[in-house]
């Protein structure tokens, strides 16, 4: 794999993920389940078997696949702007005036109107985006420096031209697309709560023993607000929470607290339902004051 990355004339090159981990771990989910489907239909057990080396040479299968049928003969690294040995011009990564755009596959003849480049109109012939493959990207490579990435996006993306803008993870927080994901959650701060609320601890303390008891404990049900709940699902709602979601139960504790017989049974529920109840709050709030 290492000799896919980088230009034809660099030294194996490391992609800067360890691949072989991560999807020998997703095999191994892969193979859970489907055992898991033969146990309910058959009632039989099964023996899953994953190893690194199968697991990188499984997701090369492309490249693994070409060699055993091409005469074993080696992919070969574009010289210019390698991205992927086994397709021409102009897949790629080329610098711009300001950033970096990512071109996949594209007619050459095409991309040169588009770009405003005479100089890639005349590889009119497909074959020659895939034999002329370090020409035609020498070309491209300079004259997309002439502008920013932004701008040649407004133009491809306009004509349908697969592309995208190479983002750092500032910029790929602040796209619609990632908002929407909703990947990113604030850790709930133990610290932060201590200086916040000092006055606070040992009922902090006691909204802590509560959650890590049900989050290291195993098999069972539990009961929030007299409904059975699976222990699985009430962990999975734990794990969500946010300091705003934990804050406002604290709140909502401190108000109620001389009301409340049950605390760890209070705590537990009002963390399960925090999300609902803090989104449901904070709604009710704003439109009475509208």
């Amino acid at each position: 794999m290492t000799w896919l990355n980088g230009n034809a004339e660099n030294a194996p090159t490391p992609l800067g993920l360890s691949l072989a981990d991560m999807f020998a771990g997703q095999h191994l989910v892969q193979g859970i389940l489907a055992a898991l489907i033969k146990r309910e239909k058959t009632g039989e057990g099964v023996c899953i078997s994953v190893n690194l080396m199968e697991s990188i040479l499984d997701i090369q299968f492309e490249m693994f696949t070409a060699y055993l049928n091409n005469g074993h003969k080696t992919p070969q690294r574009s010289r210019v702007n390698n991205a992927n040995a086994y397709i021409g011009a102009p897949y790629g990564i080329y610098e711009t005036k300001e950033g970096y755009l990512a071109l996949a596959m594209a007619s050459i003849v095409v991309l040169g109107r588009l770009l405003e480049c005479k100089a890639l109109e005349k590889y009119e012939n497909p074959v020659e985006w895939a034999t002329k493959r370090d020409e035609i990207k020498a070309i491209l490579k300079e004259h997309l420096k002439t502008q920013t990435a932004d701008y040649w996006l407004e133009i491809l993306e306009a004509n349908d031209i697969w592309c995208a803008k190479v983002m750092n993870w500032e910029e790929l927080f602040a796209t619609e697309g990632f908002k929407t994901l909703d990947m990113i959650h604030e850790n709930i701060g133990y610290e932060q709560f201590k200086q916040t609320y000092p006055g606070d601890i040992g009922l902090i303390d006691e909204f802590v023993n509560v959650m890590l008891d049900v989050l290291l404990s195993e098999g069972g049900v539990i009961r929030i607000n007299g409904e059975v709940k699976s222990r699985e699902l009430v962990q999975s709602q734990l794990v969500k929470l946010e300091y705003a979601d934990v804050e406002y139960v604290l709140m909502q504790f401190k108000q109620q607290k001389e009301r409340i017989k049950k605390k760890s049974q209070y705590i537990l529920s009002m963390l399960y339902q925090s999300r609902l109840e803090r989104n449901a709050h904070y709604t009710n709030w704003v439109q009475s004051n509208e």
